[in-house]
């Protein structure tokens, strides 16, 4: 996060990826804000960057499918307080959504997305997506905000099965073994708690 989703931040995505390949990888991304914010190209518009962005997750999402052992959380992208950029956000967070929640030929679930302004910054009636009880500016989050994000990041994790990370499912007896094991310590399994699935 804090970059400019461009071709230099691919080009990392893809130096990282290469270097992890066959190691058990999770990326987590949040890139799009700056992308918005900043005029450093006045010839495109806001409609214009969304579509580039949009493509460009798509590309990565591309990769990491075509991964053995790596899977993606992208976070939804945390509008600041600027009303005219909140239909923006809106299509960026709605459209990210649809490509990473549930995504269709996601088979081995590496593919998730932490809606954190889905949850906790609901379109107001002027259209913004601002709440100014968890931000310390106007876009930075305060330490209320950090926490409900890492909280929404963190709950993720147990989604995300072995299979992501090319490995083999776990034997039905081992698997038994784990549910209940997972029951004493953390109680009934969530229903998208995916290590009982593995």
């Amino acid at each position: 996060s804090g970059k400019r989703m461009n071709a230099e931040f691919k080009k990392l995505f893809y130096l990282l990826s290469k270097t992890y390949k066959g190691e058990a990888t999770l990326f987590v991304i949040q890139v799009g804000s700056n992308n918005l914010r900043d005029d450093n190209d006045p010839n495109k518009s806001k409609e214009d960057i969304v579509n580039e962005l949009l493509a460009d997750y798509k590309e990565l999402k591309e990769h990491i499918l075509r991964q053995k052992s790596q899977a993606l959380v992208v976070t939804s992208v945390i509008p600041d307080n600027k009303l005219e950029l909140a239909p923006h956000y809106k299509k960026l967070n709605t459209e990210l959504r649809k490509m990473f929640n549930n995504a269709e030929n996601d088979v081995d679930c590496r593919l998730h997305f932490s809606d954190f302004v889905g949850k906790h910054l609901p379109e107001q009636e002027n259209g913004a997506f601002y709440n100014k009880a968890l931000f310390q500016d106007a876009l930075h989050l305060n330490k209320k905000g950090a926490t409900l994000f890492a909280k929404e990041l963190v709950g993720k994790l147990p989604s995300i099965s072995n299979r992501a990370y090319g490995r083999k499912p776990l034997s039905e007896k081992n698997r038994i073994r784990l549910q209940e094991y997972l029951k004493k310590k953390r109680g009934p399994p969530k229903a998208n708690d995916a290590i009982y699935k593995t």
